[in-house]
């Protein structure tokens, strides 16, 4: 992915049985399974096929601002958590995050789904073109005698668009519990909970009843005959009895229950939508991928939540109420303006696979943030690294840019002292080509005109070595990187 950066100065649920209490997800309500109920076939994902959900993350904290889990520990759970999907061809995009500062929020998130107290609370700054994450604060264990079971996650629904989970819970006093502490657990907990939003159970359901869900559960066989009738419904995951109830070391489980046939149950421990130890979690199923393509491309909440082919933004201003940052993505093109404002300490992302247009009526002000990325990435990004390669401007001469994929390519590199240039810019844009050698110092420049160009340099008369060439259009840095020059 290019990334074009300008600084403008200025109910579903896991429980483990050492502790009786404590959940990774509470109970659900779903009348039954989305696809039979729906009478919607689950059907084979083609190889090229693609999905980018947006996701907003909303903090929860006391009234005062305070106690809230940190923004940088949740974006890491989020890059663990697309880093899990990614490999299946679904990508997270996160359109944004606010802090919710309200104390009765801030310490009955163990409730139920279904309770007044969960419901209230995932209705809180909701995205409608999102899947909502609300994350509240490690708990600890006297918590629980105080609010009620508490819940590492949970889910709205199976196929749903909001989930609540606990930031990293770590009990202080149970030394197994503790082994979470320096590890991905947050994200592999964000990562289950958002497989319920996308149409999955755990892989116990029905051979573990799950009370209150899904009337027509009931029990997989071992040899995997029932597979798409009973259990999770996916023919390729082991019938699971529920490995919460069973010990474990390293991630090997030891299940001593059999099935009606008699045979012992063998579940595989590193599904994601398992019960067992979240550090052992690591792939989804190919039937399990097959449902979330299905839920995604038939419901209407999941639609709603997908990466559009384009998008426009009018009359915006930025930030607004709480949210302070957000990103708009589309996988062809994304217009911003007119009438967008983006004013400090607000940041605006936009992101597009083909090109990025930004109209007359669109100003980022002193001191806010705009920044621009072309093409789409679904592997996890260091979001904290990404910020740290901003370009900074001094004025608003953006208006009708136009900011296209693949617009530079330099050739050959490495090179002698002949390069070529190409690239494809608004014809009314002329700009800047520059090298630098590595103290910073100029070595080279050339003025490049706009349009459609193929521009052929044969006097750069640099030494051997490795330098840095930047172009740049009316002031803005478009494109960066390395040049090697070599001995003819």
């Amino acid at each position: 992915m290019k990334k074009f950066a300008l600084l403008i100065f200025g109910k579903i649920c896991i429980s483990i049985s050492l502790i009786a209490q404590t959940n990774v997800c509470g109970n659900y309500n779903d009348p039954g399974d989305y696809f039979q109920i729906n009478n919607i076939p689950v059907v084979q994902r083609p190889a090229s096929e693609l999905h980018y959900i947006n996701v907003f993350i909303h903090i929860i904290r006391k009234s005062n601002g305070t106690q809230g889990v940190s923004l940088t520990e949740v974006l890491n759970a989020f890059q663990y958590m697309k880093s899990l999907y990614s490999p299946n061809n679904i990508c997270f995009n996160l359109k944004g995050n606010d802090f919710i500062d309200n104390n009765e929020f801030f310490k009955n998130y163990g409730r139920q789904p279904g309770t007044s107290d969960f419901n209230t609370l995932i209705t809180q700054n909701a995205q409608p073109d999102a899947i909502d994450i609300y994350v509240v604060p490690k708990f600890w264990k006297h918590y629980e005698n105080i609010y009620g079971p508490t819940y590492w996650g949970l889910a709205e629904s199976i196929v749903g668009s909001a989930f609540v989970m606990v930031d990293n819970p770590i009990d202080p006093d149970n030394p197994v519990l503790r082994q979470f502490a320096n590890t991905p657990f947050a994200g592999g907990t964000m990562a289950h909970e958002m497989g319920h939003c996308l149409g999955l159970w755990h892989t116990h359901h029905g051979t573990f009843t799950e009370v209150g869900s899904d009337p027509g559960q009931c029990p997989e066989l071992v040899n995997g005959t029932n597979g798409t009738l009973c259990g999770d419904y996916c023919l390729d995951t082991p019938a699971d009895p529920n490995l919460r109830l069973y010990p474990q070391s390293a991630c090997q489980y030891t299940v001593t229950a059999v099935d009606g046939n008699g045979q012992t149950y063998m579940p595989n421990p590193n599904n994601i939508m398992s019960y067992a130890l979240a550090v052992c979690w690591n792939y989804f199923s190919n039937d399990q991928v097959n449902r979330m393509f299905s839920a995604i491309n038939t419901s209407p909440i999941l639609q709603m939540a997908s990466v559009p082919v384009n998008r426009t933004l009018t009359n915006m201003i930025i930030p607004f109420s709480s949210v302070f940052s957000l990103r708009f993505t589309a996988s062809n093109n994304v217009i911003a303006g007119p009438n967008v404002t983006v004013n400090p300490p607000g940041k605006l992302d936009l992101v597009a696979g083909n090109e990025v247009i930004i109209s007359p009526g669109f100003s980022a002000n002193y001191g806010s943030i705009l920044n621009v990325y072309i093409g789409l990435e679904c592997e996890a990004v260091n979001f904290r690294q990404m910020l740290q390669q901003e370009d900074s401007i001094q004025n608003n001469n953006y208006e009708n840019l136009k900011i296209l994929r693949d617009n530079f390519m330099l050739f050959p590199n490495p090179a002698t002292n002949t390069i070529t240039l190409k690239y494809n810019i608004p014809s009314e844009t002329n700009g800047n080509f520059i090298i630098y050698d590595l103290t910073g110092k100029e070595v080279f420049q050339q003025t490049i005109i706009g349009g459609e160009q193929t521009v052929l340099i044969s006097d750069l008369n640099l030494k051997n070595g490795v330098y840095i060439y930047k172009i740049a259009f009316n002031g803005i840095n478009e494109n960066n990187g390395k040049l090697v020059i070599i001995s003819e």
